[in-house]
C-alpha cells in the first residue's frame, strides 16, 4: 500500500488580499512494489482541520469550513514510485478563526492527508443503440 511522506502545511494570512489566506499544503506519495502490477487506485484528500475551543469542547478537532484542499484519484503507472504533491487553495481567514474563543485569538490549523484504497475498475461494455422512435431495419 501506498505511503505518505511528512506533510508540510504553510499559510499565509492575508494574502492574496485582506480577509482571505494562501493554503499549501507538501507531501510525498511513495508506491510499493505491487501497486502498479495490482493497478491499485486510491482516493487523495487533503483536508484542514481546527483545534476546537468551543465552550465544553476543549481540544476536539473540526473540518475547516471549505477547508478541502485536494480530492481526486491517484494511480501509479509504469515506473513511477512516487512524486510530491503541493496543492494549494484560497481560503477566508473567518473559516479558519473558526475554533478561536475570541477574534483577536488564532487557532491552530492541521493539514490531514489520506489515501483510501478504491475497488478495481470492473469490466464493461455497452451494447449497440436502439432508435425507439424509428421502425427497424432490416439485416440482409
Amino acid at each position: 500500500m501506498a505511503s505518505i511522506g511528512p506533510v508540510d502545511l504553510q499559510i499565509l494570512t492575508n494574502n492574496p488580499s485582506p480577509g482571505e489566506a494562501a493554503v499549501t499544503v507538501g507531501y510525498t506519495i511513495q508506491a510499493t512494489l505491487d501497486d502498479v502490477p495490482a493497478g491499485r487506485r486510491y482516493r487523495e484528500l487533503v483536508q484542514l482541520f481546527s483545534e476546537g475551543r468551543r465552550i465544553g469542547e476543549p481540544g476536539v478537532e473540526h473540518p475547516v469550513p471549505g477547508g478541502t484542499v485536494w480530492d481526486g484519484v491517484v494511480e501509479f503507472s509504469g515506473d513511477e514510485v512516487g512524486f510530491t504533491r503541493e496543492p494549494q487553495k484560497e481560503i477566508p481567514m473567518s473559516a479558519l478563526n473558526q475554533g478561536a474563543s475570541s477574534p483577536l485569538e488564532s487557532g491552530v490549523i492541521r493539514a490531514r492527508v489520506s489515501l483510501t484504497v478504491l475497488p478495481p475498475l470492473s469490466p464493461s461494455r455497452e451494447s449497440n443503440v436502439v432508435h425507439l422512435n424509428q421502425p427497424p431495419t432490416t439485416q440482409q
